[in-house]
């Protein structure tokens, strides 16, 4: 097969994607919180197997340019969406430009980025998310005392992501308030499937 892995940046944000010649659908990885950008060799299979794959890097993480948190990732999912809908990419490697057909979208993402997926579904109501132990509320989170602590998590993502995460106290708070993220309680329905 011919299907490619490309590395681009769009509007500052960091993406590998993945196109594949006859996709049946585009499957966007979402970051974790902390997140780690994802195998190159996964992305590769599932694209071999006619998918086209997006992993992007929030703003503020990694190699994209800003500040994270500052306005919702969410917002970086559907700028890199309509982008590639809309245009072309240049791929960095040989400064080449690449449309890619996105069709049907399919988000996955597990703990925070499940949160961002089904954020996204607002945006995009004909997808599909595949989400893992999403955070439902973040404000309620820990209420019981059988959760991660997330005002402790602030102080980790510093100290031990100093230059992988780029924010400021007040877009962590905001996140931790529901103003970057909504609660996804009534806002999904589940599927079960077993294999």
């Amino acid at each position: 097969m011919n299907d490619h892995l490309y590395r681009t940046m769009l509007n500052g944000i960091c993406c590998e994607i993945g196109v594949s010649e006859s996709p049946r659908a585009t499957v966007v990885f979402l970051p974790g919180l902390p997140g780690y950008p994802k195998d190159q060799e996964l992305l590769k299979f599932i694209t071999n197997h006619r998918f086209n794959t997006i992993y992007l890097r929030y703003r503020g993480t990694f190699e994209s340019e800003g500040i994270f948190l500052r306005e919702s990732p969410v917002k970086d999912v559907v700028e890199v969406l309509e982008f590639l809908i809309k245009k072309q990419f240049i791929e960095l490697y040989c400064h080449q430009k690449i449309k890619i057909q996105i069709g049907k979208i399919i988000f996955v993402g597990s703990s925070f980025a499940g949160s961002v997926a089904v954020n996204c579904l607002k945006y995009f109501p004909n997808a599909n998310a595949l989400i893992c132990c999403p955070v439902v509320d973040f404000k309620k989170h820990n209420d019981q005392g059988n959760e991660s602590d997330l005002h402790t998590f602030e102080n980790f993502l510093e100290e031990g992501y100093l230059f992988v995460y780029r924010f400021d106290k007040k877009g962590y708070k905001k996140l931790l308030d529901n103003k970057i993220l909504f609660p996804i309680i009534g806002r999904i329905t589940f599927s079960f499937f077993f294999i």
